[in-house]
């Protein structure tokens, strides 16, 4: 039986999905944390994003800090794009 235990995973903005688990029992000697907030990508990639805690709670709020973090990633993603598309119209 997997120990591992989601707290909260969910689409964030058009091409994020965040998740924040419980880690299995098997971590807890490596004083890694309890919890652990990651993002993947649109393509199921994982950003280099990854942040763990001890308690409930913790991971509650460093969840939501991840979701802020997707969405102002989306938000510069999105300034690229329309900087590059400006770029190609001064010619």
């Amino acid at each position: 039986m997997n120990s591992a235990m989601k707290v909260k995973q969910e689409f964030v903005g058009v091409t994020h999905w965040v998740s924040t688990m419980k880690l299995p029992s098997a971590y807890d000697d490596l004083d890694l944390g309890k919890f652990e907030t990651m993002i993947q990508g649109y393509k199921g990639e994982w950003l280099d994003y990854t942040k763990r805690c001890e308690t409930w709670d913790q991971a509650l709020v460093q969840h939501e800090e991840a979701k802020k973090y997707a969405l102002a990633l989306e938000e510069c993603e999105k300034e690229a794009d329309n900087y590059a598309n400006l770029e190609g119209d001064e010619e």
